[in-house]
């Protein structure tokens, strides 16, 4: 999996949640796939890093009206931060 182009995602302010979760745990969004069919990712990362993956897709499920709307990344920082904490 390669390493998110920080440079890059710090810029925006508004992106889709499962991009969000991806660099939330440092996997570049652009070099991956996400299916939207039980959260999986292509090429597929490790079974433990998978599993987080799902966690935190589900976590945003709960909190947000739909996981495939862009969201600013503050909104889904705050996610995590209380969630995750």
């Amino acid at each position: 999996m390669k390493k998110p182009d920080w440079d890059f995602w710090i810029e925006l302010d508004r992106m889709e949640a499962w991009k969000a979760v991806a660099l939330s745990l440092n996997i570049e969004p652009d070099s991956v796939k996400f299916s939207g069919i039980g959260y999986l990712l292509t090429p597929t990362p490790s079974p433990d890093t998978a599993s987080l993956f799902n966690k935190r897709c589900r976590l945003l499920e709960a909190n947000i009206t739909n996981e495939f709307q862009i969201y600013s990344m503050s909104v889904l920082l705050a996610v995590f931060e209380r969630r995750l904490a």
